[in-house]
C-alpha cells in the first residue's frame, strides 16, 4: 500500500463526502458573493484522499474522499459543474485518525464550529472526546454540527467540555481541574429530563446544570429535578427566571445566576444553614 502524496486529477463528481463534515449553508452563500457563482479558475487544489487503507469502511477501497474542498465541490455541483476535471492533491493509505488529524491541521485557516472539532478528535480516537461521546450516548444523545437540532442531538459539545475541565476559576479553584466525568453525567441527565424537543439554549442550560453540579456535589439529583419541575413548568420559565435574576441580584454570569435560582428552588425557601438546604454560590 503505497502512502505519501501526490497529485491527479479527479471530477468533483467523482469524490465522496469525509463522513461526519457538514456542509453549511451560510458558508454556500458567502462564496457564491464572493465569487459570483461557480469561478473554475479560483477553486485552488482540493485535498483528496484515497481509501487504501479502509479508512472508511461505508466507501470502498477505490472510493476518493474529500478532505478540505467540500464547499468549493457543493457549489461546482449546484451550478453545473460536477463533471469538471480539478487538479487535486491525493493523500495515499492514511488511516480515519490520521485523516481527521489532517482535517483538523488544513482547515485551521477557516471557522470551525466546536462540534465540528469534536466530531474530528472522536475520529482521532481523542480519549476526552471519546469519554464525552459515551456519556452522552448513555443519555441516548448523539453530537451535531446543527444547532436546534433533533430531541437527541446535542451541538452544545464546548459546554459539556467547559464542564468536564471544571468550569471557570472560581468553580475550578473549589473542585479542582476535571475530569468531572459526574457533573456532565448529570447535566445530561437532567438536560434529557427538563428539555422535550429540540431546543435553541442548549448550551445556556448545559452549562448552567453542569456549574450547578461542580458547585454542589452534595446535591441530590432527584431532588433538584423535582423541585425545579414543581416551580418552573417549562425550560423557557426556568432560564427566564435565571436570568432575571442576573439582572436583579447583579450576578456575573449565565450559569452563576441559574445556580443561584437553581438553590432556591431546591433548598425550598428554607433558611441555609439548615438540614439538607445548599450553602451560597459564593459561600
Amino acid at each position: 500500500m503505497k502512502r505519501g502524496s501526490v497529485t491527479r486529477r479527479f471530477r468533483w463528481d467523482d469524490i465522496e463526502l469525509f463522513p461526519g463534515n457538514p456542509l453549511l449553508g451560510t458558508r454556500l452563500a458567502q462564496m457564491a458573493k464572493r465569487w459570483g457563482g461557480y469561478v473554475p479558475q479560483v477553486v485552488g487544489v482540493p485535498l483528496v484522499a484515497d481509501n487504501t487503507a479502509g479508512a472508511f469502511p461505508e466507501y470502498g477501497s477505490d472510493a476518493i474522499i474529500m478532505v478540505n474542498g467540500h464547499h468549493r465541490q457543493a457549489l461546482a455541483k449546484e451550478h453545473g459543474h460536477g463533471q469538471d476535471e480539478i487538479i487535486c492533491e491525493l493523500k495515499r493509505g492514511h488511516t480515519r485518525e490520521e485523516l481527521h488529524h489532517i482535517f483538523r491541521q488544513v482547515n485551521d485557516s477557516r471557522s470551525i464550529n466546536h462540534a465540528e472539532k469534536f466530531l474530528h478528535r472522536v475520529g482521532q480516537k481523542e480519549p476526552k472526546a471519546l469519554e464525552i461521546l459515551t456519556l452522552m450516548e448513555q443519555e441516548g444523545f448523539a453530537p451535531t454540527t446543527s444547532p436546534g437540532g433533533t430531541a437527541n442531538a446535542i451541538h452544545s459539545t464546548g459546554s459539556l467540555e467547559w464542564v468536564w475541565d471544571g468550569g471557570d476559576a472560581f468553580l475550578k479553584k473549589r473542585r479542582g481541574n476535571g475530569p468531572h466525568r459526574d457533573a456532565v453525567a448529570h447535566a445530561l441527565s437532567a438536560y434529557r429530563t427538563l428539555v422535550p424537543g429540540p431546543f435553541t439554549q442548549q448550551s445556556a442550560l448545559l452549562k448552567g446544570l453542569g456549574a450547578f453540579f461542580l458547585r454542589y456535589p452534595e446535591a441530590d439529583y432527584d431532588r433538584l429535578l423535582e423541585k425545579l419541575q414543581t416551580q418552573y413548568p417549562n425550560v423557557q420559565k426556568l432560564l427566564g427566571a435565571a436570568k432575571q435574576a442576573k439582572q436583579d441580584f447583579h450576578l456575573p454570569n449565565n450559569y452563576a445566576a441559574f445556580g443561584f435560582i437553581a438553590r432556591l428552588a431546591y433548598n425550598g425557601g428554607r433558611r441555609v444553614g439548615g438540614k439538607n438546604t445548599l450553602p451560597e454560590w459564593k459561600a
